[in-house]
């Protein structure tokens, strides 16, 4: 499959009216981003389709590498500006880097815990941690 022409490395936000149907650009053609404007005619892309859930902002992906396609997922963060207004994609993730990011617990091992252990009871928090590259 050919790859998409980046729009932008940035996401646009847009307002979205609930149960409308709007268009979304896949191939980065569209003078109207990110919007399909039917510029894709000829090529192996088709817009997608989608009804907005509710009112209100919505951010869109402009750089045609999102996991999340209308929406933004950031991926854009990884697109020099170089590659703005070029055919690109990012290499595939495995299903590892896929995964979502990581969670950890860390009990707290201070003198009231070890008092309250006693009793019993454990004191924890759980943190979320940053996904490995």
């Amino acid at each position: 499959m050919d790859d998409p022409i980046v729009a932008d490395n940035k996401s646009v936000p847009v307002e979205l009216k609930a149960g409308d149907e709007y268009y979304f650009c896949t191939c980065g053609k569209s003078s109207n981003q990110p919007f399909c404007d039917g510029s894709h005619k000829g090529g192996a892309f088709a817009p997608k389709a989608f009804v907005a859930k509710e009112d209100g902002e919505a951010y869109l992906c402009k750089c045609k590498q999102t996991g999340n396609a209308p929406f933004c997922d950031g991926s854009h963060a990884q697109i020099p500006d170089a590659h703005v207004g070029k055919a690109f994609s990012l290499p595939q993730k495995t299903n590892a880097q896929a995964l979502p990011p990581c969670f950890s617990v860390i009990i707290y091992l201070s003198r009231p815990f070890r008092r309250l252990h006693g009793l019993g009871i454990i004191w924890t928090r759980v943190v979320q941690v940053d996904a490995l590259p």
